[in-house]
């Protein structure tokens, strides 16, 4: 029988890798008074390079607010199912989106 949960094992340093990425994007956003449109525009100047996560989507989803001046930054699940993880500007840390499907 084949487990239905994921290998959650790479959280834990992806939510690191993460953690650089916000750090970028404050730099950014301390220099040019807004956040990028696309995390690639953090490389090379606000970080060296944006590595794929391990979990889940294996990629970061981030979306920016314009009109709110932030940003939201997501680690998801390989499926619908499964949980995910948002960083979460307002308390400077990551929050678990459950998934309860």
């Amino acid at each position: 029988l084949i487990s239905c949960e994921p290998d959650k094992s790479s959280i834990p340093a992806d939510l690191a890798m993460g953690d650089q990425i916000v750090v970028a994007l404050r730099k950014y956003q301390g220099e040019h008074g807004h956040y990028p449109d696309q995390l690639s525009e953090l490389v090379p100047i606000y970080i060296p390079t944006i590595n794929n996560p391990r979990y889940g989507q294996k990629t970061w989803d981030y979306v920016k607010y314009p009109k709110e001046g932030t940003f939201a930054l997501f680690l998801w699940g390989g499926k619908s199912y499964h949980d995910g993880y948002m960083y979460d500007m307002s308390k400077g840390k990551w929050e678990l989106v459950r998934n309860d499907f």
